[in-house]
């Protein structure tokens, strides 16, 4: 009986998880279709399994690569284990390239988002996670390892959250604009904040 009550209590679990993981999938793409244009190539840097890529080509009607430190897909075409702050591709290779909570499981974020930048003709569209004050940033710290812990175990837990005005900071640095800043909702019942900066390359 036992048995049969772990079984189910998975089960369960898993579902939750995957109607949750779907609901949450569809918000980001409903996020990023407003930046980006029928036709266009991009590049998802840290996209997991490949299924927002493949949400974004069905529905925005782009065409999607994905990379990642971890093998979650392992037979989607277009897909390649790749680290962000070393991309194997060349200058301009994408229309866009998008990074959708990702950066706070780097170290080097300012690198990361350079070889964005270098690999993007147009623009690099960023989704975050921040926090305003201390008691927010732990609440980010484990809501992150409770979300990703199912997800793999090989997941890196660097914790770099940033403040809005952090980001602003890092991305004065760069070469390109700033055009887009607003908090965004993924999952509205989630009890933290969240942000999509656009940076626009400057040519």
């Amino acid at each position: 009986m036992l048995k049969i009550l772990n079984e189910l209590y998975t089960r369960i679990d898993r579902w939750a998880f995957d109607a949750v993981t779907d609901y949450r999938a569809c918000r980001i793409v409903n996020i990023l279709r407003e930046a980006l244009k029928d036709g266009d190539t991009i590049l998802d840097c840290g996209c997991g399994s490949m299924y927002i890529p493949q949400l974004l080509e069905n529905r925005a009607g782009v065409r999607a690569f994905g990379t990642d430190i971890i093998k979650l897909n392992q037979v989607h075409p277009r897909f390649c284990i790749c680290n962000g702050a070393n991309l194997s591709f060349s200058d301009g290779s994408f229309d866009s390239v998008f990074l959708a909570f990702v950066l706070h499981h780097t170290v080097d974020q300012e690198q990361t988002i350079q070889e964005c930048l270098r690999v993007a003709r147009r623009r690099v569209i960023i989704l975050e996670d921040v926090f305003y004050n201390r008691l927010e940033l732990e609440l980010l710290k484990r809501l992150d390892v409770l979300g990703n812990h199912v997800i793999s175990n090989d997941m890196p837990y660097p914790f770099t959250f940033q403040t809005p005005s952090g980001w602003r900071t890092l991305f004065a640095g760069l070469n390109a604009r700033v055009t887009v800043e607003k908090g965004i909702r993924p999952i509205p019942w989630r009890p933290s904040r969240h942000r999509m900066f656009v940076l626009e390359k400057d040519v």
